[in-house]
């Protein structure tokens, strides 16, 4: 058995992190031992293999891929400047950040596709109004030796939250629109834009104090099918422009812990067969 402070030195990851994973998610199970938290280590082990098997790293590269994706949904299209439940719009920096961390999960997710199961993603770039249901637009195989593309035989939701975070998270809205809902993490430094521009001449006064770009680590967390999600009550409180409350809405939310999404290598085998 380890603690959980032995548990997070072994798999790598901040405590905070695991305890996220163990208590509020139900990836892992701890046992109370004499007052402190232990988790198997057989159980932390599989545990940790999995993980790795469905971590990404991105490339610089593909972050400036989703950095550009980022900026063009900023300036040509200002859909989701404004927070979820107000009318504060969301600071350009913030914005920026969600956007881009959005668009590194598809890339994780479609990289992961390619690296396991020999499927080729081709991933929208396309500046949409709304929300779309489909993040796929082709999907290549291999077939006689021939590359080949087709469309998608079902909608595929690709949701990103930050690689602490446990929910994968559907407004009501958007049920209807996809087939399948893929959770992917994002370990995306709070000091990103910084980090890019650290080379900037005007910034060579502070430049030892900001960390060298590198590249991003995601884990393409697990998937489940939409008619697998179950609505849980929700409420939303609509804040005016004096920062109080004007309306509070209830609607259902689908919601599913990351513990609870498929991961097994058979059910990955299902999804690629499926796409």
């Amino acid at each position: 058995m380890l603690t959980l402070r032995e548990s997070s030195e072994y798999c790598g990851i901040p405590k905070k992190y695991l305890k996220n994973y163990v208590f509020k998610a139900g990836e892992l199970k701890a046992t109370k031992i004499r007052g402190r938290w232990n988790i198997s280590k057989r159980e932390l082990e599989e545990w940790k293999r999995n993980r790795d098997l469905r971590l990404t790293r991105l490339s610089m590269e593909e972050y400036f891929k989703a950095f550009e994706f980022a900026v063009r949904v900023f300036y040509q299209s200002g859909a989701g400047t404004v927070e979820w439940g107000t009318t504060k719009r969301r600071d350009v920096g913030e914005f920026i950040a969600n956007q881009t961390e959005g668009k590194l999960g598809e890339l994780a997710f479609a990289k992961f596709m390619h690296d396991h199961f020999g499927i080729g993603i081709e991933l929208s770039f396309l500046i949409e109004k709304e929300i779309p249901g489909q993040d796929i637009v082709k999907v290549i195989r291999t077939e006689d030796g021939t590359k080949i593309a087709r469309n998608p035989k079902i909608k595929v939701s690709i949701k990103t939250t930050k690689m602490q975070n446990f929910n994968l998270w559907v407004v009501e809205e958007d049920i209807e629109k996809s087939d399948v809902f893929v959770l992917c993490r994002v370990e995306l430094p709070s000091d990103q834009l910084l980090r890019i521009v650290r080379d900037h001449e005007q910034i060579s006064p502070v430049r030892n104090l900001i960390p060298e770009p590198r590249e991003i680590i995601a884990e393409v967390a697990g998937f489940t099918w939409g008619e697998e999600l179950q609505a849980r009550g929700a409420t939303m409180e609509m804040t005016g422009a004096n920062g109080k409350v004007v309306q509070v809405l209830k609607r259902p939310q689908f919601i599913m812990l990351s513990g609870e999404l498929r991961k097994s290598k058979e059910d990955w085998e299902s999804l690629a067969n499926a796409l």
